[in-house]
Parts: structure tokens; sequence; C-alpha cells
């Protein structure tokens, strides 16, 4: 995009200039006549550097798309079919060696993870060390990542045994107002979505852009998303370092201040059932089920509501019924979210429950 700005930056420039000297008497560009001279040596130029940008897309353009369909697929839960265009992308990207970048590597990334879901972790082990095969073409933090995941793979798992002091676990007492009740006031005080404008747009113009990060809640609203982020991020840098109890503690602060984010409860119901502490993580449980079930069905009225406003109700009702995510202003916000987690949770305190009785 950078090199087209630049062609056409300084053909409006040669344009201008040509339209001042058109009413002279026109010569043939020679060096005796430098200003035409040089107008046509760069005209020559930005011809030459037009087709090689030309020739570069018809290669890339490829990955990006393949990428496209691949993301598309996984969204639609086709992951078998999404996996095979990753594996051709990869392919692809193997005989054009020279186009590997950030976006190239999506391919790499996406299908380490499907693999390893589907443990599938033979291939998972064949596709890291393709990328760690091109290592020179790759920033050294995705290299580190990839070998950490590697090592993973072959290192042989050893069971830990896992004990601590339930009297350590500190359950906070219920708020009248938490942080993920401000969080979602603060959300809900930007600009309202109208299906991008006019309705054919997939992405948000510039001025809406500008006109959500000048609002004057954008600041505090990133600041308490940041720090849920944070949160649970440190939790599972926590249970890597074998500190439970502080993990422990640290997911029930959150969850205690309505954080909006899955994984935070995921992760807390699963240490508890690795302890188990079954009382616990029934409580934690049922506590994320009410909770996303009913932020899910907050956001499908609130999905209908505006949909059939913007008279999109059969585009809404697609999401709705095929369970697929609904994102907005660039992927910041969900418009709606069927939180499939639930489903999962549920079979999970069926099971307990049984266990229990």
């Amino acid at each position: 995009m950078e090199i087209f700005l630049v062609i056409i930056i300084v053909i409006v420039f040669i344009i201008v200039v040509s339209s001042k000297s058109s009413k002279k008497e026109k010569t043939k560009p020679t060096k005796s006549n430098n200003s035409d001279y040089n107008f046509h040596k760069i005209e020559v130029e930005l011809n030459n550097i037009k087709k090689k940008n030309d020739e570069w897309s018809q290669l890339y353009n490829p990955i990006t798309e393949l990428n496209n369909e691949g993301i598309t697929l996984e969204k639609n839960n086709k992951i078998s079919s999404a996996i095979k265009i990753y594996e051709k992308n990869i392919s692809y990207i193997e005989s054009n060696y020279e186009l590997l970048d950030r976006i190239a590597l999506h391919s790499f990334e996406r299908l380490m993870v499907l693999y390893h879901k589907q443990k599938r972790f033979d291939e998972e082990k064949i596709v890291i060390n393709k990328g760690l095969s091109m290592k020179e073409k790759i920033d050294s933090k995705t290299i580190d990542k990839w070998k950490i995941r590697l090592e993973k793979l072959t290192k042989p798992k050893v069971q830990k045994n896992i004990s601590i002091d339930k009297n350590e676990i500190v359950i906070p007492s219920p708020k009248s107002s938490t942080l993920g009740q401000q969080f979602d006031v603060l959300e809900n005080s930007f600009p309202k979505f109208n299906f991008y404008e006019n309705g054919k747009s997939t992405s948000i113009s510039w001025e809406y852009n500008q006109k959500l990060q000048k609002h004057k809640n954008f600041d505090e609203y990133h600041r308490i998303r940041k720090m849920f982020l944070k949160n649970e991020e440190k939790g599972l840098l926590l249970e890597k370092q074998n500190k439970f109890i502080e993990a422990i503690n640290l997911y029930e602060q959150m969850i205690s201040e309505n954080s909006p984010r899955p994984k935070t409860y995921d992760r807390l119901i699963i240490l508890y059932r690795k302890l188990k502490l079954v009382k616990d993580e029934i409580r934690v449980l049922n506590i994320a089920i009410k909770f996303f079930t009913n932020k899910r069905d907050k956001m499908r009225d609130n999905l209908l509501k505006i949909a059939d406003t913007e008279s999109k109700l059969f585009k809404a009702k697609d999401y709705i019924d095929n369970k697929k995510r609904f994102q907005y202003y660039n992927g910041m916000f969900d418009l709606y979210n069927p939180f499939t987690i639930i489903e999962k949770w549920e079979k999970r305190l069926e099971k307990v429950d049984d266990k229990s009785t």
C-alpha cells in the first residue's frame, strides 16, 4: 500500500508540472532538455516499480486469500476443511519462500493449534519444524515461542501431585458494584453499531474509528479491559510456577468483579478439578454458566433489536442460529457471542453432580 501511495503522489506531481509545460513547444526528452528528460526518467522508473509491485501482488495474493478462507471455515466450525486450506497455504509458502512474512505465518500458527486440539501431535511437530527451518525470515520472538511449543511436545509428561491448604483460598464477598458492570456501562456509551453505516462495508470507516478513539470513555474502557487481560495472563503464569493458591485467589477476585473473560472462569474450574475440590468446582461452574448465559441472551436481544432497525434481521438470525461470533469496531467489541464454552461447562456440571450424589 505504501508503494502505491508513493506512486500516486509522484504521478500527480508529474501531471501538474506537465500541464504547465504543455503550453510550451514539445520537444523530445534529451539530456540537453534536463526538465523533460528527468520527468521521462522518473516516469519510466515508476512504471518499473508498478510492474514489480503487480508481479509481487500476484504471487502474494493467494496467501491472504487462503488465510481468509481458512479463517471463515474455522468460524463456521469446518475444522477439517480449514486444516486442508492451511496445509495448502504452507505448501505454497514453501515454494515461494521470499514471500514469508507475519501475515503468511498465520497458516503455520493456526495449523499448530488445530492439530493440537485434535491431538495430532506428530503432524503438529512437522509444522513447527517446517516453520523453524525458515527461521532467518521469522522474528526471534515467534521462533522462541515455537521452540517452547516443540519442546513441550517432545518432553515426556510427568503427572504432578498437586496439594494445597484449602484454608488459604480466599473467596471474596459479593459486591454491589463491580468492574465488570462498569465495563459494560462504558461499552454501551460508545457510538451504536449500525452495520457499518451503509451495510456493505466490512470494516469501520476511518472517521468512525477516530470518533470512537476520541470518545471520553475510551481510555477508561481500555484500562479496565487491559486489567482483566493482564490478570488472566498473570494467573496462567502463576499456574506454570505451581503457585496454585495465588492463581486461585487471583481468579476468584476477577470473578467477583464479573470479569467478561470466559477463560478466567475456565482456568479456575480446571484448577479446582485438578485439586479434587468438587464443591468449589460446582460453585464456579454454576457462576460461570449463569453469568455467560445471561450475557449471551442480552447480546442476542440487542443484536436482534439493532438488526431490525437496520433491516438486517436475516443476517443477525444467521449468526445466532449458527452460533457465530459477531464482532465490530475491528474486533474490539462483541455484538453477539454464543459463548459455546457454556455447553462444555454444562456437561462437566452434569458429570460432577452425578459423582457427588
